[in-house]
């Protein structure tokens, strides 16, 4: 059986909306791909998103979970530390809006092994740049973690 299996579409679920400190949001997360494929990334984060007046950004706080919901253990790799997580922010229209920035990075490839029916969960924040987005507008977040992508749809509230 194939070790390093490819990833796959995502597909979407909710859960639940909490309150979120200091940004009044609502969470509702998206479970992106079935429990019943070998591996499964799900993006818990706010659907709705208040801009504070007079920011110089916006934060965007979410939970990435990578499941590995086989009997074995998988190898997870990038191209580099810095390939570990990748962001973009796409309009209704599909063009990208903001992505994560380019940063400076060692040059060698990252591998971590994942356990049978064993999880990574990370939860980075992303700092949303104000003067890119309009209020009332949707956008879809685009993450990729350890090669693995999920999608999130979320909306700037005035």
């Amino acid at each position: 059986m194939n070790s390093n299996p490819r990833p796959r579409p995502a597909t979407r679920g909710n859960f639940a909306p909490v309150s979120f400190i200091a940004i009044a949001v609502l969470f509702a997360g998206c479970a992106h791909q079935a429990a019943t494929e070998p591996v499964s990334l799900s993006i818990t984060a706010p659907d709705k998103i208040s801009a504070p007046a007079q920011s110089a950004e916006i934060i965007f706080p979410l939970q990435l979970k990578l499941k590995n919901n086989r009997d074995e253990k998988i190898q997870l790799q990038a191209g580099t530390p810095c390939a570990v997580f990748r962001w973009q922010i796409t309009d209704a229209a599909g063009n990208v809006i903001q992505r994560n920035p380019n940063q400076l990075c060692i040059q060698m490839m990252a591998i971590r092994e994942l356990a049978a029916r064993a999880e990574i969960i990370r939860g980075p924040a992303i700092a949303l740049r104000p003067e890119l987005y309009r209020a009332g507008a949707t956008y879809r977040l685009h993450c990729q973690f350890w090669g693995y992508r999920a999608e999130h749809e979320f909306v700037l509230r005035p």
